[in-house]
């Protein structure tokens, strides 16, 4: 039986993670769940944890750019700047269902000319 003390003591330094709370406890995900739903005041506290191991993420990433990482730099800035993500080759089409097939057409003829 998964007891309040006993959830929130999985909890903690869990990172939020449901698999290492069930781990802890020695139950399943499920049985995890269902606890959660008896005692809704430990949402909160798995709330925190995962904001507490975003934080740590963050905080991971930071402290690489910060260090020179060139590779960890460019992955975050075209995540999060879109003047540096890669550009698309290729225009997509917008417009309605006739647009669409004459472009589809035109492929087609320009593929078999060069065949």
């Amino acid at each position: 039986m998964i007891t309040k003390t006993k959830l929130k003591n999985a909890i903690k330094d869990s990172g939020g993670i449901i698999k290492v709370i069930s781990g802890r406890l020695g139950v399943t995900r499920k049985s995890v769940y269902k606890a959660f739903e008896r005692f809704p005041e430990a949402s909160e506290l798995l709330k925190h944890e995962r904001e507490e191991l975003n934080d740590d993420a963050r905080d991971n990433i930071r402290n690489e750019i910060k260090s020179g990482n060139e590779s960890t730099s460019r992955w975050y800035l075209s995540s999060t700047d879109p003047e540096f993500r890669p550009k698309q080759d290729v225009d997509v089409v917008t417009g309605d269902i006739e647009e669409w097939k004459k472009f589809r057409e035109g492929l087609h003829k320009k593929w078999k000319d060069n065949v």
